[in-house]
């Protein structure tokens, strides 16, 4: 018997017994008969459920029959995936209470994740909301499911908010407003406003946990510098009026070892000139550092020279690892006074750190910033040399210097020393005005935009140097017929040609006045461009000899303050400080935090990072902000806020769209200027000056000034008066206990603060007339931040 006909008799013994097809059915899965439920046991335990709905999903087309059937089989999965949703709330990996937020936990944020455990508690609601999102092959259902998914879960349990937690950490690091946040949480999508400040509280307390740990378990030193925040009042009152404050920002940074304690306290009674004149073996090293920029200079602009085979002369490479770093609470003291730094140090060692006194017994504690804050640290020391014991005496604290800020003085330097006027050919501002440069002046320049104006100055009076050496006019096709070991041979044969020419030669045999200052640019743009570069490959060998150089040169140009300081870390290096020591200090002086090959970077441009981050959060939060929030909430969270941002918009898939600029060629701009050297005879030997050019003053030869103020004026013997007297006073009484009670003699110390703030404020006279130009670094403060 055919399949219909057996159907057809089973329908008729229906409806004999009176039963509608609806009426039997119903009645069978109803019944409690043994009989009959044995049967429907084995209709349910063989699949019939499932292939009974997949038959009416593909048979089911009339509307009117859909329309009666979907809220049905809607109901059946509600109520069940309900009570999916209500397990998969009691989850506790789908949970991150706010006062058990850290670190850790935020940063580890995986959408994969939470998918996966919704799909081994929600089955159900995961195969459903798959069904519905992976509607389109190019777009990836994870993210989908697993929003939607924390949603449904977090509405059933505000418990179950790891999904929630992690986004509204992110809303608040990229600035979101209360306002947003609420929105955002009403829709299920991110916890409260208030939820999220007490998880800031448990992420501070979490990261003091861990530089508390850091500090007890590993070497370390601190970079710190000043933060100006404005404060604006909505309500002008006169009890509420706009401020603008200054604090300190610091970030402990853990590194190889400590430095071994000074083993001379007066070396500045030792120092000579042959401590600061480069020897032999330093000039050998920088002609070939010099050559390869040489030809580097080439290589990067010109296709021909690109197969040449050039690799930069190495010192001493620091170990390529990520550097660990942990900011520390914003402080409301402002570290440009000798107290304040005082307040800083003390802040940071007893009140963050929470070290007692006997741990720093024997050991050196490196603190770095820039000029002012290291100057400051001395002067602290010194004023401090006959208090009560060692601890209040800060003998244990060593003030290094930092590159970022020596880049930016040697910047200006160069800036200030070779500007001239827009009418003289061949000066920076001569190049500026051509080009349009306006950001580049003397008021206040951007240091993003004079730095790129110095290298393609650099890189266009080079490419004439190699036209001249080559008696070549079109560089581009110079060398397409030649082997890779001709051109090899012919491209360091021109670059030592060049390099003696142009670096190493007497100035006075280039012909003309405006020719011999573009090469006095080249010598002094080199010095910044190896010091840029030495620092990108973490090569603290070739800092250390760049540094002699730009000492030098300092003493002749008029940034007195850092040829003195410069001075002092000579002291340190010859006379002060251990083989240990120096390894330690030079080793404070860059920090990669990407792990790169070339990811170095200065320790004081990383807290420049950190300052911008932490001023951008704290402009997001306008008048509500405070110096106890931000040390209680942002500071020493704003890498973390950088992590959960970084992993949070790549689970969802977002490309980079921040203001990380792209790359925009400098070739028509360099052809512009090595035009412009060309019409005005720069490097030409046929050609004196001519009358339009007769006007243009010869700049200053910085280093030959530098040597001649070395050797035959009384720089070096100032400084070393300078310097010896309160090195003197700091080599007595130095074995005091450190635990000796610090309140012993508070009146001695309140006199000795007002003595401290008598002097600060006559030795700052000379501060308040800074040589140095100030420049604008936030852009690119912003764009390095991005890169790192």
């Amino acid at each position: 018997m055919k399949l219909d006909d057996r159907l057809s008799e089973v329908l008729r013994t229906m409806n004999q017994n009176k039963f509608t097809f609806k009426t039997f059915l119903v009645s069978c899965f109803k019944s409690d008969d043994k009989r009959i439920r044995e049967f429907v046991l084995k209709f349910y335990k063989y699949g019939g459920i499932a292939d009974v709905i997949n038959t009416w999903s593909d048979n089911l087309t009339a509307p009117e029959h859909l329309a009666e059937a979907l809220p049905a089989a809607a109901a059946f999965v509600v109520k069940h995936a309900r009570e999916e949703l209500k397990t998969a709330s009691l989850d506790h990996k789908l949970s991150l209470a706010a006062k058990k937020v850290t670190a850790a936990k935020a940063k580890g944020f995986k959408l994969q994740f939470v998918e996966s455990r919704l799909k081994l508690t929600a089955p159900t609601v995961h195969a459903l909301l798959t069904g519905l999102a992976s509607t389109n092959d190019t777009r990836c259902a994870t993210p989908i499911i697993s929003t939607i998914a924390s949603i449904l879960v977090f509405s059933c349990s505000r418990k179950a908010n790891y999904h929630q937690m992690v986004t509204g950490l992110y809303l608040f690091s990229k600035g979101a407003s209360r306002k947003l946040i609420a929105v955002l949480s009403k829709a299920g999508m991110s916890v409260s406003y208030d939820t999220i400040l007490r998880g800031l509280d448990s992420l501070t307390k979490d990261a003091l946990l861990q530089v508390k740990d850091a500090a007890m378990n590993a070497p370390w030193y601190v970079v710190y510098d000043n933060i100006n925040m404005p404060f604006r009042r909505h309500n002008q009152r006169l009890h509420n009026q706009d401020s603008f404050e200054s604090g300190t920002t610091a970030t402990l940074v853990v590194s190889e070892l400590f430095p071994d304690p000074v083993i001379d306290l007066q070396p500045s009674r030792h120092l000579c000139i042959a401590d600061l004149i480069p020897t032999r073996e330093d000039n050998a090293h920088y002609g070939n550092v010099c050559q390869f920029h040489i030809v580097e200079a080439i290589q990067q602009r010109i296709t021909a020279f690109q197969k040449c085979a050039t690799q930069i002369p190495t010192k001493k490479l620091l170990p390529i690892k990520r550097t660990t770093t942990h900011p520390l609470p914003a402080m409301h003291i402002d570290q440009a006074t000798i107290t304040g730094n005082g307040e800083v140090i003390d802040e940071i060692v007893k009140e963050v750190l929470e070290l007692p006194r006997t741990w720093l017994t024997g050991r050196m504690i490196i603190f770095a910033g820039d000029r002012l804050t290291v100057d400051r640290i001395r002067l602290l020391k010194a004023y401090r040399w006959d208090d009560i014991s060692s601890y209040h005496r800060y003998d244990w604290a060593i003030p290094v210097i930092q590159m970022f800020h020596l880049q930016m003085t040697l910047a200006s330097t160069i800036l200030r020393t070779h500007y001239g006027t827009g009418g003289t050919p061949g000066s920076l501002a001569y190049f500026a005005t051509k080009l349009r440069r306006k950001r580049v002046n003397l008021d206040k320049p951007d240091f993003h935009a004079t730095r790129e104006l110095l290298r393609h100055c650099f890189d266009a009076l080079l490419q004439q140097a190699w036209e001249i050496e080559l008696q070549c006019d079109d560089l581009e096709n110079f060398g397409k017929d030649l082997s890779e070991i001709e051109l090899n041979d012919i491209t360091k044969s021109a670059g030592h040609a060049i390099l003696m020419r142009y670096f190493v030669a007497d100035i006075e045999t280039i012909n003309g006045t405006i020719s011999r200052n573009a090469a006095l640019f080249l010598r002094d743009a080199m010095l910044f461009f190896e010091l840029s570069s030495a620092i990108k490959v973490g090569d603290v060998g070739r800092l250390e000899c760049i540094i002699k150089y730009i000492t030098v040169a300092f003493q002749g140009g008029s940034t007195t303050n850092y040829a003195n300081e410069l001075l002092h870390l000579h002291c340190g290096m010859s006379y002060s400080w251990t083989a240990k020591a120096k390894e330690a200090i030079v080793s404070s002086w860059l920090v990669n935090t990407s792990g790169r090959e070339d990811g170095w970077i200065p320790a004081d441009l990383y807290q420049e990072h950190n300052n911008l981050l932490t001023k951008n959060i704290h402009a997001a939060q306008g008048s509500n902000a405070s110096w106890e929030y931000l040390a209680g909430s942002v500071s020493t969270n704003i890498r973390t806020f950088d992590h959960i941002a970084t992993r949070f918009e790549s689970q969802y898939n977002i490309s980079y769209t921040g203001i990380r600029h792209a790359d925009v060629s400098a070739e028509i701009d360099i052809k512009m200027i090595l035009a412009l050297i060309k019409e005005n005879g720069i490097f030409s030997d046929l050609q004196p000056d001519e009358p339009h050019i007769t006007d243009a003053l010869p700049v200053i030869d910085i280093f030959e000034r530098g040597l001649h103020s070395l050797t035959e004026k009384d720089r070096l013997k100032k400084f070393k008066d300078c310097s010896t007297f309160f090195e003197h006073c700091a080599e007595t009484d130095r074995e005091e206990d450190m635990d000796r009670d610090e309140d012993m003699d508070h009146e001695e110390d309140v006199d000795r603060e007002e003595h401290m703030e008598s002097e600060e404020d006559t030795e700052s006279e000379e501060d308040m007339d800074r040589e140095d130009i100030e420049f604008e670094i936030d852009d690119f403060v912003l764009a390095s931040a991005q890169l790192n």
